[in-house]
């Protein structure tokens, strides 16, 4: 059978499913915190033994503690490797299944980490691999070698590969805003009355505000 013969266990990898992030751009995404800690297992191993001295199996049993239980530690380290990519995030292939046209596989930049258990995309990813909120598996590759990341983040990367149609050269409209989307922005357009400085300034409290926040009166 030739699923058997092509198929295999891909180390640097995890499977995931997808929520919307409106704070994201089209190549950012947040994976989990067990997503992370598993694909940077070898990551964090390294640098508890180079900068923290510890033995190798002193490091694989805290990483693996924490990699049980979440921990405060781990992530700042993990945020730390992230924000220190030259590129931008961690790139990674962002795959969904069934890869039969151009855009099911992409090269996404890990930009945070997210404390449940799916990862956040931005929406307008989702007609190029197909895809929707309920429940799609996503197949993640961490890249480390720098020619397969060079090579995919120009053939690859939704902002850099996929804007403009491989067929005409034209805007492509798959990474177009959702009828309902655009249907709302004409509306609001058309409708809209300018905001004063003052209410720019309430809506901006309001939107930094937490649910634990109280408001006086």
């Amino acid at each position: 059978d030739i699923r058997e013969c092509m198929s295999y266990r891909s180390n640097f990898s995890v499977r995931n499913i997808m929520t919307p992030a409106t704070d994201l751009e089209m190549d950012e995404i947040r994976l989990p915190y067990a997503a992370c800690i598993e694909l940077l297992k070898l990551h964090i191993i390294r640098i508890l033994q180079q900068s923290y001295h510890y033995k190798y199996s002193e490091a694989y049993a805290e990483w693996h503690k924490a990699k049980l239980v979440p921990d405060t530690r781990m992530y700042n380290l993990m945020m730390d490797i992230i924000k220190n990519s030259k590129y931008g995030g961690l790139p990674i292939w962002f795959n969904r299944n069934p890869t039969i046209a151009y855009g099911s596989i992409l090269c996404m930049k890990v930009v945070g980490i997210n404390m449940h258990y799916a990862c956040s995309v931005n929406n307008l990813i989702l007609p190029l691999i197909a895809g929707d909120y309920d429940g799609d598996t996503i197949n993640i590759f961490l890249l480390l070698n720098e020619d397969v990341i060079m090579r995919s983040l120009i053939c690859l990367n939704p902002v850099n590969a996929m804007v403009l149609s491989k067929n005409d050269g034209m805007f492509n409209n798959d990474v177009n805003l959702p009828t309902e989307a655009l249907i709302t922005l004409n509306s609001f357009h058309r409708t809209a009355t300018p905001y004063s400085e003052a209410e720019l300034k309430e809506i901006d409290f309001i939107c930094s505000l937490k649910p634990e926040d109280e408001i006086d009166e």
